[in-house]
């Protein structure tokens, strides 16, 4: 299947990496390949390029690339999904129905890009941040409403 084309590849988007990029970055290392190289910059040749101009894996109509990804490797999870709204919401700027997670979330990456971290400082906290979206959204979690 497409999986298996896409195993124990170098992943390389644009450094700087904001809500699309890091959240992608969560979904390769999650859903694609646990094992893959994630890198920042110009692609080499053989790399898989996602979220940069004339990229494999990029926005695609009103679609961002987190998006564009699970449709591509056929993740139809309901918690990806919801994942999906507020990652479209902030990369976009498409407020027209704003999921209840997106003011915190937009948040604290903006903090986050306040806080002038390296490339890998932000893809690992994006990491944990992405994941712990992902479960808090996902089957088995009632969600609190207060």
């Amino acid at each position: 299947g497409a999986l298996a084309l896409y195993r124990g590849r170098t992943w390389v988007t644009r450094p700087r990496p904001h809500v699309d990029r890091l959240s992608s970055a969560w979904l390769i290392r999650r859903f694609i390949d646990p094992e893959a190289a994630i890198r920042y910059g110009e692609p080499r040749e053989g790399e898989v390029s996602f979220d940069m101009p004339g990229a494999e894996f990029g926005h695609s109509g009103s679609l961002c690339t987190f998006e564009t990804l699970l449709a591509a490797f056929h993740l139809e999870e309901p918690a990806l999904q919801s994942l999906a709204a507020i990652i479209h919401a902030i990369d976009l700027h498409d407020l027209a129905d704003p999921p209840p997670e997106l003011a915190g979330v937009k948040a604290v990456l903006d903090g986050w890009r306040a806080a002038g971290w390296s490339d890998e400082e932000l893809e690992s906290h994006g990491i944990a941040l992405f994941e712990g979206l992902y479960r808090s959204l996902g089957a088995g979690t009632k969600r609190q409403t207060r």
